[in-house]
């Protein structure tokens, strides 16, 4: 990407967060983010088709490198711990992060954009840690999970975890991130946890 492409993304991006943080994205127009960012509005459309598309573009690049990190996990802890804790704890401190955005795309459920962003980062890398430890994953009508299911197994706790996130995030006041943490981890079957007592 060439200095001015990665200086209009950069002012791009400053710009939804700073709007989207006074107010809900879907009340955020092309023209304000134009001016915020100096740009034109011609460019935004470049760049983006909607502000919602914009901000997931700007949030989903953070995800992507929490999912990358958390992306070769073992199957099982000797610590008592499960294996899920601490990249659960990273996933809520984005979420604190950008409080405000989260917190203003609740309508009373997340922006379906933004619902869809974290569904999505969160199921692709719960697929990825069952496809490297099938094992942990339970029988399926008595038969090993495939592909199919262990897509099915992934996407069920991702909109759970999700779920939780929306009801954490409705809370006054928002309860601990660690409080959290313990809800989703309490709320997950047992053989995805991967603690070795």
């Amino acid at each position: 990407m060439d200095p001015r492409q990665a200086r209009t993304r950069a002012a791009l991006s400053d710009a939804i967060h700073e709007l989207a943080t006074s107010k809900p994205v879907d009340d955020v127009t092309m023209s304000e983010i134009a001016r915020i960012a100096g740009v034109t509005r011609d460019t935004v459309h470049r760049h983006t088709q909607s502000p919602a598309h914009l901000l997931t573009t700007v949030l989903g690049e953070e995800l992507d490198e929490i999912v990358a990190a958390n992306s070769e996990l073992p199957a099982r802890l000797a610590s008592g711990t499960s294996v899920f804790e601490q990249p659960t704890v990273v996933l809520l401190e984005h979420i604190v992060e950008h409080e405000a955005i989260y917190r203003n795309a609740l309508l009373p459920r997340l922006n379906s954009l933004l619902r869809d962003l974290l569904a999505d980062h969160i199921t692709t890398g719960l697929l990825v840690h069952l496809r490297a430890h099938p094992e942990i994953a339970p029988d399926v009508l008595g038969q090993r999970p495939d592909e199919n299911a262990m897509t099915m197994l992934a996407a069920y706790a991702g909109s759970g975890t999700v779920s939780v996130i929306e009801r954490w995030l409705a809370e006054e006041p928002r309860a601990s991130i660690e409080y959290a943490t313990a809800a989703i981890l309490a709320a997950a079957p047992e053989w995805w946890q991967g603690v070795t007592q």
